[in-house]
């Protein structure tokens, strides 16, 4: 773990972190070719009782219509999109191909 810190340490000029809008960051940050934007959205499900703020239905629409209408417009930074699998979600975002990724974890 404490190697792991200390090369994230050594990237710390090109990290940026904050708390912001995401889709504010997102359209800003996209447009820098060498970026990659890892979008980290609450989870559909658990997302009211895990968050102080979390996202609802409309929320969730709204980041996928502005993901699609980056990846449909220009070419710009690369994303990384997270979630949890729920049927909404996977309805939801139909391009790029999405590739499910199952994990165990506990709290």
């Amino acid at each position: 773990l404490c190697r792991r810190i200390q090369k994230i340490n050594s990237f710390r000029e090109r990290i940026r972190v904050s708390n912001s809008d995401a889709c504010t960051i997102i359209e800003e940050m996209y447009w820098h070719p060498l970026t990659t934007i890892l979008v980290d959205p609450p989870y559909y499900y658990q997302g009211k009782t895990l968050y102080k703020y979390y996202y609802d239905d409309d929320s969730h629409i709204q980041l996928n219509v502005l993901l699609e209408n980056l990846y449909h417009g220009c070419p710009g930074a690369d994303i990384i999109l997270t979630y949890d699998n729920s049927s909404f979600i996977r309805d939801l975002y139909i391009y790029p191909d999405t590739e499910v990724i199952s994990r165990a974890y506990s709290i």
